[in-house]
């Protein structure tokens, strides 16, 4: 996963997230933007469609295996989302 922010976008997350973050960034992020708070597009492969997706021009490699840092989605590698709810 990749983020291209502008200095006024991160000053508005920075500004959203005071005095903490009680959750993952990404979803944090995702949150702002669906309340029309942060503007958030995404760039899709040529052969992507409203239906099929692979998360636009920036892929993860190996999701499941990727890290020992316990994931907010975990059902795919075993960690417990309830941690983060």
């Amino acid at each position: 996963v990749a983020y291209v922010l502008t200095q006024a976008g991160a000053k508005k997350l920075l500004a959203a997230a005071t005095p903490t973050i009680n959750q993952p960034v990404d979803n944090f992020m995702a949150w702002e933007a669906s309340q029309g708070r942060l503007n958030a597009y995404v760039a899709l492969d040529q052969g992507d469609t409203d239906f099929t997706w692979a998360g636009g021009i920036v892929d993860q490699f190996d999701f499941q295996g990727d890290s020992d840092i316990i994931k907010s989605d975990g059902g795919h590698q075993g960690d417990d989302g309830n941690a983060f709810a």
